[in-house]
């Protein structure tokens, strides 16, 4: 991709962009943004406004990502700024007064550059202005000579103390007019901001724009490396999470559904402990290098776990769940891989099975029932439990089976999942069971 990729949002409007900078412009980033441009194919981003507290901002390990591929990667003006004076070391390229500040330690707080806004209906239209304006323009009203450092200190501090989607120019002249400024400073003051509408970000998105436009079409030599990219746990949440991310229509869909979940569901606990049982396989399947699931056993041993035995159950069951071909053969992987990492782990999930029936309060009566079961057995002098002394082995495996779920594999290979030592030992508790279950009918 030659076209930069640019993350805008209010700093700047979007017709005033393009006629600096050609290029694909993207809403302002988010978690798994910059990691998707770079699988994109761009060789050029630049970040100038972001997302935060409702919703996960950029990573710096994804720019990282990026840099570590030779994508120049340029920030300034709003989360652009914070974002390089944290990574100018490590290449990224920090354009503007804002960035200069925070890389200097003369600026520290994220809040500086917080503003509220609309959605992209409103073209992101800011309703707040940034603490950075508010600065940046009170020290051009004292070089105006509007206020003196006194007073546009006093007003600064009476910002900053607000909450960042308070902020406005007119709460300050508001707070000028409470403090009680000379009327005629105050009025200095209004006619200086109508006239030069100070706005650093706006400036300093400008900037940026300016800095990858003169960019464009020039020969860049392959960037120095200055670090070694970790492929760390935290990155591969990153990749997760982008990788896995649906599109906003349907992340916003299953919102809800995440929420009913999480607040009215009776087994919430379960099914929040089963996702992320999946996602833990996932990064052990990953770190023991495990091979990719065999797609027609994964398939074959799903569709047996739900009884679709016919390629019309299958169907119905897909429509009915809203799954596509595509998604049936992910979620088939997913599950063998979760029982490829189980076996690996046979042993250490067994030492945990007594802590976790503990928990449950269901320790104590397992033992009772278990121990009842081999005394009933033993009562009766069978000696060695054997298929001589029940019914027909065949038998007792349709019995399991109707009860217990399908053998989708080897009676071997059925055993060895279970964590049965032999194939005589799997049968021999399946004999027992069956002898006691009988026995109380």
């Amino acid at each position: 991709m030659n076209r930069p990729v640019i993350f805008l949002g209010p700093s700047l409007g979007l017709d005033a962009a393009r006629a600096i900078c050609p290029g694909e412009y993207r809403p302002p980033v988010q978690m798994g943004d910059v990691y998707r441009a770079v699988e994109d194919g761009a060789r050029t981003i630049a970040i100038v406004d972001g997302l935060f507290e409702r919703i996960p901002a950029v990573w710096h390990k994804e720019i990282l990502f990026a840099l570590d591929r030779g994508v120049a990667v340029y920030g300034g003006g709003s989360m652009g700024a914070l974002r390089a004076a944290e990574l100018h070391a490590f290449g990224m390229i920090g354009v503007g007064a804002i960035f200069r500040d925070f890389a200097s330690g003369a600026l520290n707080d994220d809040d500086e550059v917080a503003v509220a806004h609309g959605t992209a209906e409103s073209a992101y239209l800011a309703t707040s202005v940034a603490m950075v304006n508010l600065r940046s323009g009170l020290l051009r009203a004292v070089e105006a000579g509007c206020l003196d450092s006194e007073e546009a200190q006093t007003l600064l501090d009476t910002s900053k103390a607000r909450f960042y989607p308070e902020r406005s120019w007119e709460g300050l002249l508001g707070d000028a007019r409470s403090l009680g400024l000379a009327p005629a400073r105050i009025g200095a003051l209004e006619r200086f901001l109508e006239e030069e509408r100070p706005d650093q970000k706006r400036d300093d998105a400008v900037e940026v724009l300016k800095t990858v436009a003169a960019a464009l079409g020039v020969p860049r030599a392959e960037p120095a490396k200055r670090f070694g990219f970790e492929h760390t746990v935290y990155w591969e949440t990153v990749e997760t999470y982008c990788s896995g991310r649906a599109r906003e229509e349907g992340l916003a869909r299953f919102e809800r559904v995440r929420n009913h979940v999480r607040l009215f569901e009776a087994d919430r606990d379960r099914l929040l402990e089963r996702a992320l049982l999946f996602f833990l396989a996932e990064q052990e399947a990953r770190r023991l290098k495990l091979p990719t699931a065999d797609e027609r056993v994964a398939l074959t041993r799903f569709r047996a776990s739900r009884g679709l035995a016919t390629a019309a159950a299958l169907a119905g069951w897909m429509s009915a769940n809203q799954v596509d071909r595509a998604t049936c053969l992910a979620l088939a992987r997913a599950e063998m891989q979760l029982n490829q990492v189980m076996q690996r782990h046979i042993a250490i999930v067994d030492r945990h099975l007594a802590p976790v029936l503990q928990m449950e309060g269901r320790l104590a009566d397992l033992s009772r029932e278990v121990g009842a079961k081999w005394q009933f057995v033993a009562g009766q002098e069978i000696g060695q439990v054997s298929e001589q002394d029940v019914d027909p082995f065949v038998q007792i495996i349709d019995w399991y089976q109707e009860r217990f779920g399908p053998l989708t594999e080897s009676v071997e290979r059925h055993a060895a999942e279970r964590g049965m030592g032999s194939v005589h030992q799997w049968r021999e508790e399946i004999f027992v069971e069956y002898l006691n279950r009988a026995a109380a009918c």
